[in-house]
């Protein structure tokens, strides 16, 4: 009867919890306040890159021009970093590799990583993500192929994500707090589902604390 096809139809209350929770992830991946698309490269355009401490607004935080129009990678800059970098180079080698396809990474592709990594939509959100994507590309210091990531811009992603949208605070003038904040979105991905199946289990390492010298 009609009474029990209705019961029949009403979802199980796992399932319904599951939908429930897809659709708010959802929201907050479009939502607004930090989330929302940042229209980075609207603000640079908009702000006088010549003046003392330029600087434009990402993800809550006042992020330096320099970070942002840069005529090279923001690890050749920053050379702590850049150890950081090399020091987790296998890594970052092995996660291009396992989601890239012919030495090179896509949008839609990056986007599935990112979910994987618990990137999307807890770091930033997909709009975010796509709009480090195009600025990477866009800047001096790529390959020149505007669709796609080689290995090299795939790791300037992640520091930029890291720089403009991992949680805390940090003043992105000084180096070591860019460094931190680098750190902190890779030991975030050690944590997640995705790196968990990889095998081995991806691992990033955290960067060195250098002692004092006596």
């Amino acid at each position: 009867d009609a009474a029990a096809a209705a019961e029949a139809e009403e979802p199980e209350p796992a399932a319904a919890a599951a939908a429930v929770e897809e659709d708010t992830l959802e929201e907050k991946d479009e939502g607004d306040g930090e989330h929302a698309p940042a229209n980075i490269l609207a603000q640079v355009k908009a702000v006088d890159a010549e003046s003392e401490n330029a600087s434009v607004k990402v993800g809550g935080r006042h992020v330096p021009i320099s970070l942002i129009e840069s005529s090279e990678m923001i690890a050749v800059a920053h050379p702590t970093l850049m150890r950081l970098i090399i020091r987790n180079s296998n890594q970052m080698s092995r996660i291009f590799r396992h989601y890239g396809e012919d030495d090179a990474m896509k949008l839609d592709t990056l986007q599935t990583l990112a979910r994987d990594m618990d990137i999307v939509p807890t770091i930033c959100s997909r709009h975010q993500l796509a709009e480090v994507f195009t600025i990477v590309n866009a800047s001096e210091a790529s390959d020149g192929i505007g669709d796609t990531l080689d290995a090299e811009e795939f790791s300037e992603v992640m520091v930029r994500v890291g720089c403009y949208y991992s949680p805390g605070e940090y003043d992105l003038e000084k180096s070591e707090d860019v460094v931190r904040a680098v750190e902190t979105l890779l030991m975030h991905m050690n944590e997640s589902m995705g790196a968990a199946a990889l095998v081995p289990p991806l691992k990033f390492s955290a960067s060195k604390k250098r002692g004092k010298r006596r």
